[in-house]
């Protein structure tokens, strides 16, 4: 057995997705990745914990013998991106677990690599609010996703702006846009997404999740410390303004 193969069959990481209306928690043991999914708006903070023991439990493993813990760090909701780094915290801190910070919009599009590992790139979506959505946007090279370009926020009739340092061809065939809601409404915002798909973009919905952030790469850049596994926040185009006293 070479040390590659050694270090994977060693492996006992858990995963905890939490930043859109998906709560999921995922264990990978060697190759192998198990999963607990749920769709439960604004009860994760009540059921993720007992999603990690049940996962733990039937896996035979305790918290202490885990190698690393993997959570979703948004962007996303305010709330649910703090439940997935506090557990992270909380898990983590008693037995000095390596933790990983990894982007939830990565974790979006590491659902549909796998079948489409082919196409030239993923764009991958997550709604902020009303009219907004949060885009990461990465390059498939060398049988790999590879962040191109700074995750951003952009305006629904909008999304496909060019504000990277390396400007993307979204026009060009090839490219896979992911959102988070499978349910997205083409008769509305959908309408501009609709009319890149048809030159060539596949349209697909989808939640991140726990396997997501598995599958995602767990470079040295994404280990951080425990006290460091905190949500990241973009800043959106909202109108909102402090007004003085």
């Amino acid at each position: 057995m070479d040390s590659t193969t050694q270090e994977l069959s060693q492996q006992r990481v858990l995963a905890i997705e939490t930043s859109t209306v998906a709560c999921s928690v995922a264990l990978q043991v060697g190759n192998t990745i198990d999963q607990i999914h749920h769709e439960i708006p604004r009860t994760h903070n009540q059921e993720v914990l007992g999603m990690v023991r049940d996962l733990l439990k039937r896996n035979g493993l305790r918290v202490r013998e885990l190698t690393a813990i993997c959570f979703g760090r948004g962007p996303g909701s305010f709330t649910g991106t703090r439940i997935a780094a506090a557990v992270t915290q909380g898990l983590a801190l008693p037995f000095e677990l390596p933790v990983y910070s990894i982007s939830s919009l990565q974790s979006l599009a590491s659902r549909v690599f796998s079948e489409y590992a082919g196409a030239r790139g993923i764009l991958s979506f997550i709604k902020s609010r009303p009219g907004e959505y949060y885009r990461g946007t990465y390059a498939i090279q060398e049988g790999g996703l590879r962040e191109s370009g700074a995750e951003i926020i952009c305006r629904a009739d909008n999304l496909f702006r060019h504000t990277d340092i390396q400007v993307v061809d979204i026009n060009a065939p090839d490219w896979v846009v992911v959102f988070d809601d499978a349910a997205f409404d083409k008769k509305g915002e959908g309408l501009s997404i609709l009319s890149h798909a048809d030159h060539g973009m596949a349209l697909l919905g989808a939640r991140p999740d726990a396997a997501g952030l598995l599958n995602a790469p767990r470079s040295s850049d994404a280990l951080v410390d425990i006290a460091s596994a905190v949500p990241i926040y973009l800043q959106g185009t909202s109108p909102w303004k402090k007004t003085r006293n």
